[in-house]
């Protein structure tokens, strides 16, 4: 993994171990400095990002809903919703999909208390609200996508059928939890 500065090096590394503590599921991303959160059917990515030179800006976003039509009522709703909020503004991306964000900036030791914080607040509020824009105006949530991409991988490889992936899919719809092998049916 390439950093940036050694000030994104060192920030990465404290924003790792505090969410270490406090989410042990947690996973790094092999390529860029991020981690990785699974509550339900959300996933937040932890970003940490040089802002102005010896300053990190740390970002925790979770795309909650890809492929949704963004309609007046939907965005409307959103604002209401936005005040609703205990920490976090939602948006939107060019792939018709809704985040809900925070971010801070740290330019010396790392509060955790205040990471920790923001970042189960950001989880807590994603899996709800995943869920109920997903009810009430479709598209693809965090969880949809990762049985999606999992089941082409595994179905590329030749190891199961199409069913097999359904019926462990269906029973293990828990996140992180989800264990892809053969049926024993």
């Amino acid at each position: 993994m390439q950093f940036e500065s050694d000030t994104q090096s060192h920030c990465f590394q404290a924003v790792g171990q505090a969410l270490r503590q406090s989410f042990p599921s947690v996973v790094t991303d092999a390529h860029q400095p991020n981690y990785l959160l699974w509550q339900g059917s959300a996933m937040v990515e932890v970003q940490v990002r040089v802002f102005r030179g010896e300053i990190c800006r740390i970002v925790a976003r979770s795309l909650l809903i890809e492929k949704v039509r963004l309609t007046s009522g939907l965005m409307g709703w959103l604002l209401e919703q936005s005040e609703l909020l205990e920490i976090g503004r939602f948006g939107t991306t060019d792939t018709d999909g809704i985040t809900l964000s925070t971010s801070f900036l740290s330019c010396g030791p790392l509060d955790a208390t205040a990471l920790v914080a923001s970042v189960h607040a950001i989880l807590a509020q994603s899996d709800a609200y995943d869920d109920r824009i997903h009810d009430r105006w479709g598209g693809t949530r965090a969880l949809d996508r990762q049985r999606q991409t999992r089941s082409r991988r595994v179905l590329a490889s030749g190891v199961l059928k199409p069913m097999d992936i359904v019926a462990q899919s269906e029973q293990t719809a828990t996140g992180l939890q989800i264990i892809i092998g053969p049926n024993d049916d």
